[in-house]
Formats: C-alpha cells, structure tokens, sequence
C-alpha cells in the first residue's frame, strides 16, 4: 500500500512538471513584449497649506511610504467618483495580458480614489507606470504621447473601475483583465490604463 502511494505521488509529480499546476498562469503577467515600465511619480500637496511636492516610487503604495515619513498624518480617504467620460474604447481580451483578482484591483480603485494630486509619465509610446499594486494585481498608467503628461489620480482610478465593471469573467473565478484608452484628455487615445496580474514584486 505503501509502494502505491508513493508511485502515485511520483506520477503525480510528473504530470503536474509537464502540464504545470492548473491554477497557476505559465509566466510573470506584467507588461508584454513592446512595453516599457517605467516608475510612478506623483505630485500633490502632503500638508495642508504646503507646496506641491512630487515623490517617485515603483508604485503609489511606494510613494505613499515616503510620504509619510514626511508626514505621518498624511490623509488617505475616500472620495466621490469623477463624471463619466465620453466615449473611451474599452477592450476586454487585451492581447497577453494575464487576469487578476476583481476584489484585489477593486481595493486598487478604491485606494487610488483615496489620493490627492497627479501621476506623471515621460514621452511614449507604450511606457507605463504601476500606480497601483497589491497582491500580484496591478493598475497600469500609460502614456502612447510622444511627450511627458500628468493626469488626475481620480482619472486612472476611473477608468479602472470601467474595466472591473465591463471586463470581469461574473464567476465563482472573479477574474478580470482590460484596458481603456482617453477620448477627452490630451489627444484621443494617447494614454491608456491597463488592468492586469503582475508577479513581479507585486
């Protein structure tokens, strides 16, 4: 009995080294080949009546981290969701993005509708940053202009929120993965963000 089990474990092992574990995706998610990462800078006021103040990090959770070495009280909350924006393209099965978690890119959203100020990108195409990332589910802001933009907090976690309620699988599995170009901010469809898994320090 004893022999069986452990040939069964063996067999077990071997499939599992071919085939590779069912619940688990064959790679590191993330950006796909043809874009570039680059780090999130954000500015905004971190005092009440100070100077606007930019901080640079691998994320706006990194950030937030500086911050409040600076500035141990500074004040994350929510707030109300910006005027829907009209007509951007929306696309549910973004090629070689993996899918991430919907309740984990939701606490995503909901932080990043807690932050005051503005997320900077440099000249594109295809650059983006992770403003947002937890728990191997990222929210990336991208830039396509071939020059540096600076857009809202609120915006990217607007647009965000579009792709969870829009993209989601509305399963037991609660995947979701997408992204959302701009039709009313700078030119038409030259920033974009994506939603998707990251294992990369993520």
């Amino acid at each position: 009995m004893r022999f069986a089990s452990i040939i069964a474990a063996v067999l077990s092992t071997a499939i599992t080294s071919v085939h590779g574990n069912p619940q688990e995706p064959q790679g590191s998610g993330g950006l796909p080949a043809g874009y570039k990462l680059a780090d999130t800078t954000w500015s905004g006021n971190i005092t009440a009546n100070g100077p606007k103040l930019t901080f640079t990090g691998f994320s706006m959770q990194d950030i937030e981290y500086q911050i409040r070495k600076a500035n141990p009280s500074f004040p994350l909350g929510g707030k109300s969701a910006l005027a829907v924006r009209a007509g951007p393209k929306l696309d549910c099965q973004p090629a070689d993005f993996w899918w991430a978690q919907v309740f984990r890119i939701q606490e995503g959203i909901d932080y990043l509708h807690g932050i005051e100020g503005s997320f900077h990108i440099g000249p594109g195409p295809r650059v983006c940053s992770r403003v947002s990332c937890s728990h191997k589910s990222a929210i990336y802001f991208c830039n396509d202009n071939p020059r540096d933009i600076w857009v809202d907090a609120d915006y990217v976690a607007d647009y965000a929120q579009d792709i969870v309620d829009a993209c989601q699988t509305f399963d037991d599995s609660a995947r979701v993965r997408g992204q959302q170009f701009a039709a009313d901010y700078f030119d038409p469809n030259n920033w974009n963000v994506i939603v998707a898994l990251d294992f990369d320090h993520c």
